[in-house]
């Protein structure tokens, strides 16, 4: 059909939407910045003090801006998956919780809110306890994982203990869920994963601070840039003095020194230098396929992948894509028994949850996830970050959370032994360093436990902390 050749209506159509996407994840950058994060700062330090903690101490502002940013993550993969339908937002028990009804509900009523009501700081926790243990009226089974633990994510401890009114959370809630431009309510299924990868990592340049004296937004000759400065006038007030504000290390309140990869540059490196790779792998494991099915099973997801630098795992979340979709047409072609059996073992375990249905592909992302991709970053947040964007890739409705600990890790990728054999190998004399054999027994205790670790799928919480 003439709508399906190049530069025809569905290529129209696609840029429309790749084009919308963008704007929308700009819109919403924007409302995070100034509107979202300023209004949970403001509502959990004003709970700090009450709480008998001491603003001025850096210690108390790192665990507020920590505690902000896990809210905002954990309210995004939220308000995502809701609108994809992977939650079940229409279900009579999930409802009244959904985080899509608490923005809605937020927005609404916005000029009543209660100062001393904390009725929707109250919901959304029980909706993050729901997540994390499985709440059975709610149709919901437990995703667990360190999204929605007590105290894994930074600032997920404070979450537990802290509360917010509804006056200064509905105003976050408000701007998470209705575009400020259009009105409407926000679909988040509508942005791509390397969106809200790109939202995630520009959030991570800003910090929390106390005002020591009113501040007002003057611009730097830069363009579009403004700058956190004293007032110079009443009028210009935006934070009076000993409140807690977001700014760059700079002073302003965009970020700098965060880079995302261009679309065009992630697909150009998974092209040319993954999948040539993959094919190879692969007639290896076709090869073996002949004599020894439940040999070749094994050796399918032995192939790796590693960013040393992942940031938000744009580039991974592409991979794995790439990865899982070719796998995918490989066992199409070849059968492989050992992988075939894995798999309805996890279609058994998502379930029926809440009527959809599970893709073959999408149980497949979960082994390539947990087996075949690996990232490092030096910001501990950043690794957070990575993380949740995989999460989001490979989320299947019913099963756990994989547990990523091990394959995004925090480090320094300049800083590493890449060749353990610089360690084992014979020195300047002509022999072995006198701590080659534990090197030796190391290396194989590690091989062992990641052999182990592959085999546990994340199926249910259980297998998590197994994990």
């Amino acid at each position: 059909p003439a709508a399906l050749e190049p530069d025809g209506l569905f290529d129209d159509f696609v840029a429309e939407s790749k084009r919308f996407g963008a704007e929308l994840r700009t819109r919403l950058d924007e409302e995070i910045r100034t509107r979202v994060l300023p209004e949970l700062a403001r509502g959990l330090g004003s709970w700090a003090v009450g709480a008998g903690r001491d603003l001025a101490d850096p210690a108390v502002r790192r665990d507020i801006e920590n505690a902000s940013l896990t809210w905002v993550f954990r309210a995004l993969f939220v308000l995502y998956a809701e609108s994809a339908g992977y939650l079940p937002v229409d279900h009579a028990g999930y409802q009244p919780t959904a985080l899509t009804t608490l923005t809605e509900q937020a927005a609404d009523t916005l000029d009543s809110l209660d100062p001393k009501s904390t009725s929707l700081w109250d919901r959304f926790a029980v909706l993050v306890h729901a997540l994390r243990t499985g709440d059975s009226a709610m149709s919901v089974p437990a995703y667990n994982g360190a999204l929605f633990a007590a105290n894994s994510l930074p600032g997920a401890p404070l979450l537990e203990t802290a509360s917010v009114s509804n006056s200064t959370f509905g105003q976050a809630l408000a701007s998470l869920g209705r575009d400020q431009e259009t009105g409407l309510g926000v679909d988040y299924s509508s942005l791509e994963i390397g969106h809200l990868g790109h939202l995630y990592e520009g959030l991570l340049s800003l910090h929390v601070a106390v005002a020591d004296t009113d501040l007002a937004l003057y611009p730097t000759g830069e363009k579009k840039s403004l700058r956190y400065e004293p007032a110079k006038k009443p009028v210009d007030v935006v934070v009076p003095s000993g409140e807690l504000f977001w700014q760059t290390h700079t002073g302003g309140r965009k970020a700098g020194g965060v880079y995302y990869t261009p679309d065009l540059l992630v697909e150009h490196l998974v092209r040319r230098a993954v999948l040539p790779s993959l094919e190879d792998h692969l007639a290896k494991v076709s090869d073996l396929a002949v004599a020894d099915p439940s040999t070749a099973a094994a050796e399918l997801f032995r192939f790796r992948v590693l960013d040393p630098a992942c940031g938000s795992a744009h580039f991974l979340v592409s991979a794995l894509h790439r990865i899982a979709e070719r796998i995918g047409r490989f066992l199409a072609e070849t059968p492989l028994p050992g992988v075939r059996d894995e798999l309805e073992a996890l279609r058994a375990a998502a379930g029926t949850t809440h009527g959809l249905r599970i893709e073959h592909g999408d149980l497949l992302q979960r082994l390539v996830l947990k087996r075949c991709v690996y990232g490092v970053d030096v910001s501990p947040m950043g690794a957070e970050v990575a993380r949740l964007s995989l999460w989001l890739a490979a989320f299947v409705p019913g099963l756990s959370l994989a547990y990523l600990g091990h394959t995004v890790q925090v480090g320094d990728a300049l800083i590493v032994v890449a060749d353990p054999s610089v360690l084992q190998g014979e020195g300047t004399l002509g022999m072995r360093p006198i701590y080659a054999d534990q090197v030796d027994d190391a290396i194989a205790a590690a091989g062992q436990a990641s052999a182990e670790l592959a085999a546990v799928t994340d199926r249910t919480p259980d297998d998590y902390e197994r994990s």
